[in-house]
């Protein structure tokens, strides 16, 4: 992305759902820039929160700080109370912003992203149209990348919804039956299925949960399995999932948002942690769901959790499992 150009306001607006991977609608938009006042800027993040109950600006000073953001674009989406609220909000974090150097170059509000709709800077000085934002230079080079096109928050939240609950007694069954030998089975299978583009069967889906649960060595070398294909296990972990229910559903969507994180689909893993942080668990058992978690608030690459796929891998090796990734 850092060789497009986004000279104008319409330029930016149309770019957003790319850069974020879906249409955002009463929302809060921070395009963060680096480079020297009077430069062109270059896109150092974004990030997006809901007018209602958004985060406060000092949750981004890390990832400020270590992209070297130096200005930020604000843009609003919404009308009414909610595009109050949020010029509201933008007010108070400007303050916060100015104490670390950071500028706000503009501000622009809009009601939708979607054709046609009206735009202006809050500046008086400038207003226009929203143009069709699959169009943009901004998404025809995320396709050609390989990336999928933009979708709704909808969409990508509807990856992780329950689905029928597995039989987590069979599971447990066969955990006794195999003893030793059920992590490597189970693993090997989850690696197989990843590799194979295949869909988990509930079956999977319990031993599986129960296999995390049980010991973080086995949770551990799952993340290896990301090694395989970022994108595959993405889906596949969200599939499992979907099948449980409690501290093994947290586990598996934990794995499933780091999946996606490493295959730099930032708005599937955040959508991915909220949700296994809304299932109710003792905190103790949330430990890398909340170091994921804060990793990408803070902007943390996904090059370096990329790094925890490697772990997992030497960690699988240790058990008698090898995902021949090389």
């Amino acid at each position: 992305m850092q060789n497009i150009r986004l000279n104008t306001a319409t330029e930016v607006l149309a770019a957003i759902p790319a850069l974020l991977g879906f249409a955002p609608t009463d929302s809060l938009v921070m395009i963060a820039l680096s480079g020297a006042e009077g430069e062109p800027g270059m896109l150092a993040f974004i990030a997006r929160t809901d007018v209602v109950g958004a985060a406060p600006t000092d949750q981004y000073r890390i990832a400020f700080e270590q992209a070297e953001a130096t200005a930020v674009i604000w843009v609003v989406i919404g009308t009414g109370p909610v595009a109050a609220a949020a010029l509201d909000q933008i007010e108070g974090a400007q303050r916060e912003l100015d104490t670390i150097g950071v500028r706000t170059i503009r501000t622009l509000v809009t009601e939708t992203l979607e054709v046609g709709a009206q735009w202006f800077d809050t500046n008086g000085n400038e207003s226009g149209h929203t143009t069709d934002p699959t169009l943009s230079e901004t998404n025809m080079h995320r396709i050609m990348s390989g990336r999928k096109a933009p979708t709704t928050r909808a969409d990508i939240e509807a990856r992780f919804t329950e689905d029928t609950a597995a039989d987590m007694d069979a599971a447990r069954a066969a955990a006794h039956e195999q003893g030793d030998d059920f992590a490597r089975n189970t693993i090997a299978e989850i690696a197989a299925t990843v590799r194979n583009f295949e869909v988990p069967s509930r079956d999977l889906a319990a031993r599986a949960g129960l296999c995390a649960a049980m010991d973080t060595n086995h949770r551990e070398a799952m993340i290896g399995i990301v090694t395989i294909s970022a994108a595959a296990a993405t889906d596949t972990f969200a599939t499992i999932a979907a099948h449980l229910r409690g501290n093994f559903r947290v586990q598996m969507l934990t794995l499933a948002g780091l999946a996606a994180y490493v295959d730099g689909d930032g708005p599937a893993a955040g959508i991915a942690f909220e949700t296994a942080r809304r299932i109710d668990v003792d905190p103790s058992l949330t430990k890398l769901l909340e170091l994921l978690d804060s990793s990408l608030t803070v902007g943390i690459k996904p090059e370096a959790i990329a790094e925890l796929g490697a772990i997992g891998v030497e960690v699988a090796r240790s058990i008698g499992i090898d995902f021949d990734t090389e």
